[in-house]
């Protein structure tokens, strides 16, 4: 595993580095997706862009448009497999190490400047995918899938703040779950506000959210009340997510992602992501490590590395 790391960080330092030591602006940004596009002649930021871009499809009452990263990953390798939660299930040992995973994520627009011209109201919706296609002992079943729609507010803004620009606020309900029964059912509801700030080629995102309580359960196998009391004590109440476009590389992304607790044992999750175009099209060749807590509803408290590679068909900005 420790050569599986060091041979991402390889992979990655060399964009940084090129990144860094053409930039004399700092800079940060995250939420939503869009296809990366090299910086514009008038140096437009990637948020004007893309807010441009969906201003054109306001009144198509047939668009959709991205929300977060869709990607598939035909190879994702994982430290520590969550065989546990299975065992009552399957074989011990049956989870393997190597999978699949892939992601669709996408918004709907649903009322346009619904408080003034800059606040509009949007549905979401994002499905995580993680498929055991290797492991052909137990018919290679789909492990985890995560369903999490949204209903939330975007304002666009553009006011300077500690010498960065605050482009976006968000407001949103959400709703997150595994679709299963129990004792596999995982789910929580969330009220979550985020800003999305810009300085030259950083964006970030930083977030902070309120879980909506469920009843206490008696028994943990009655199907009414809350499958997963503890969440918050591995998921946090909050996180951070920085894009970064190297200067020299612009059609290149590299975004950092942070989801700390106040915790004495400090539970976390860190995820960092590189992609860069390739010649299929618009499809970008993407890497992803993650190491912590709760990269799926099933692993919320499970604690593993995970590393792989795949394709990439919208991104961040």
């Amino acid at each position: 595993m420790k050569k599986v790391i060091g041979s991402f960080v390889v992979l990655l330092l060399p964009a940084l580095a090129f990144g860094l030591a053409g930039e004399k602006k700092s800079e940060m940004e995250t939420v939503e997706v869009l296809e990366l596009r090299a910086p514009a002649a008038d140096d437009t930021s990637a948020i004007d862009r893309r807010i441009q871009m969906e201003e054109k499809t306001k009144g198509n009452p047939f668009s959709i448009e991205p929300h977060r990263p869709m990607y598939i990953m035909p190879g994702v390798y994982s430290s520590d497999p969550n065989t546990d939660v299975y065992r009552s299930f399957i074989r011990e040992g049956e989870v393997k190490a190597v999978e699949a995973q892939f992601q669709i994520s996408f918004k709907l627009l649903l009322w346009p400047r619904i408080f003034g011209d800059n606040v509009d109201l949007y549905a979401g919706y994002t499905q995580l995918n993680m498929w055991q296609v290797y492991n052909n002992d137990v018919s290679s079943p789909f492990r985890e899938t995560n369903y999490q729609p949204e209903l939330f507010f975007r304002a666009r803004m553009n006011t300077h703040i500690l010498g960065a620009k605050l482009r976006l606020t968000t407001l949103s309900f959400e709703h997150q779950s595994n679709g299963r029964s129990i004792p596999l059912s995982r789910s929580w509801n969330r009220i979550i506000a985020g800003i999305v700030m810009e300085k030259g080629h950083f964006y970030w995102n930083l977030r902070g959210w309120i879980r909506l309580a469920e009843d206490d359960k008696d028994n943990p196998l009655d199907p009414i009340g809350d499958d997963n009391p503890d969440i918050l004590d591995f998921m946090g109440n909050g996180d951070l997510l920085v894009v970064f476009v190297p200067y020299r590389l612009p059609k290149h992304t590299v975004s950092v992602f942070f989801r700390p607790t106040l915790r004495s044992d400090f539970r976390a999750a860190f995820q960092a992501e590189w992609s860069f175009p390739t010649h299929l099209h618009k499809l970008r060749a993407y890497v992803q490590f993650f190491t912590g807590y709760g990269q799926s509803m099933i692993d919320y408290n499970h604690k593993q590395t995970r590393i792989g590679v795949g394709l990439m068909m919208t991104n961040w900005l």
